[in-house]
């Protein structure tokens, strides 16, 4: 965990049961990855230290949760009902909604941005149509970074 997503004595206090869970989680798993980590210490600390969660921790473990069932949903097909339900309670216990996008501090910036590839799709838009059938094109470069 980062120091600046938790006051510092958020961050002791919740320090040592997250060591010990994730040691005890490889022991027992057998480390079988980290994907699943986030589920283990978001059940640690809402058994163990429920007090604690604030909303930037449960707006971390929030999207870390659901990147989990995002990656579940791509491998598998299909959605876990625990870990659904382990999103229902972070988000009774820290106020935060994993769904919702207008929480996050770069809500604005996204819609900007959204604007913006809305334009640059219409400015490069070619459409070609044979009466019955309308096709368009367009060509935008993406730089991943």
């Amino acid at each position: 965990m980062r120091d600046d997503v938790l006051n510092s004595s958020d961050y002791e206090a919740l320090e040592s049961s997250i060591l010990r869970v994730v040691h005890h989680h490889e022991q027992r798993a057998g480390g079988e990855g980290v994907s699943c980590m986030a589920v283990v210490v978001t059940r640690e600390i809402l058994q163990e230290a429920v007090e604690q969660i604030c909303v930037p921790l449960g707006e971390l473990l929030g999207e870390a949760l659901r990147l989990q069932s995002e990656e579940l949903w791509i491998k598998d097909g299909r959605r876990s009902v625990d870990l659904e339900e382990l999103l229902r309670v972070l988000q009774e216990r820290s106020g935060f909604s994993p769904y919702d996008d207008t929480t996050s501090p770069n809500a604005g910036e996204a819609q900007l941005q959204g604007m913006d590839i809305e334009h640059m799709f219409l400015k490069e838009l070619k459409e070609f149509s044979d009466g019955e059938l309308t096709i368009s094109f367009t060509i935008v470069s993406v730089d991943l970074k």
